[in-house]
C-alpha cells in the first residue's frame, strides 16, 4: 500500500503512486472485513437459541446467526431440548391424601422452551446467566411442582390416586 511512495522504479512504476495506494487499501478493509466475519459471527445450532444483548439492544438468534462482538454484547445460550424433571416424594417427604394416609410418588415432567422469540426471552429471563440446563431449571420450579402434586393429592383418597393415575397427572399438569 505504501511501496509505490519509497520504492522507485518498480515493476508498476508506470501507474500513478495513488492508485496502487488506493487499491492495497481496498485489498486491507476486505481483508479486515473477512477476518471479522469469520472470527465475530456466531451461528445457532438447531437445538439452541442465543439473546444477544447490549449495543443495539435486545435480540434473538433462532436458526440463523449474528455479528456478536463481545466488548460491546453480552450472550445467552438457551437449550431449546426437552428436559426430563423427576419429582420423587417418599418417606417423610411423602404426600398426604384427603383420607390422610401418605402416598409415595415419583412424577417426571418434560420441560421445552418453544421455538419463537417470546419463548427464549422469557427464558432467558427467568433465567439469567444460570443457564438453561435440567439442574438449574430444577431448582426453579422443583418447589411449584411439589405444591402442584400435594394440592392435587389433597383432594383425592388414596384408592382413586392409585386407581386413576391419568386424572391424576392431568389434574396437576392443569
Amino acid at each position: 500500500m505504501m511501496g509505490p511512495w519509497f520504492v522507485p522504479g518498480t515493476i508498476l512504476s508506470g501507474m500513478p503512486s495513488i492508485i496502487i495506494s488506493v487499491f492495497g487499501l481496498v485489498v486491507l478493509l476486505i481483508g479486515v472485513i473477512l477476518y471479522m466475519m469469520t472470527k465475530l459471527y456466531i451461528k445457532t445450532p438447531s437445538n439452541k437459541a442465543y439473546v444477544r444483548t447490549g449495543m443495539g439492544g435486545k435480540k434473538v438468534i433462532i436458526d440463523g446467526g449474528t455479528i456478536f462482538i463481545p466488548m460491546f454484547h453480552e450472550k445467552m445460550e438457551i437449550l431449546l431440548e426437552t428436559m426430563k424433571i423427576e419429582v420423587l416424594r417418599a418417606g417423610s417427604d411423602s404426600l398426604l391424601t384427603k383420607d390422610m394416609l401418605r402416598a409415595d410418588v415419583k412424577a417426571e415432567f418434560y420441560i421445552k422452551v418453544a421455538k419463537d422469540a417470546d419463548s427464549v426471552i422469557a427464558a432467558a429471563t427467568s433465567l439469567g446467566d444460570k443457564g438453561i440446563n435440567p439442574e438449574s431449571v430444577k431448582g426453579l420450579v422443583e418447589e411449584k411442582l411439589v405444591s402442584s402434586l400435594r394440592s392435587v393429592a389433597a383432594q383425592s383418597d388414596l384408592e382413586e390416586l392409585n386407581s386413576n393415575r391419568q386424572a391424576f397427572a392431568e389434574r396437576v399438569q392443569a
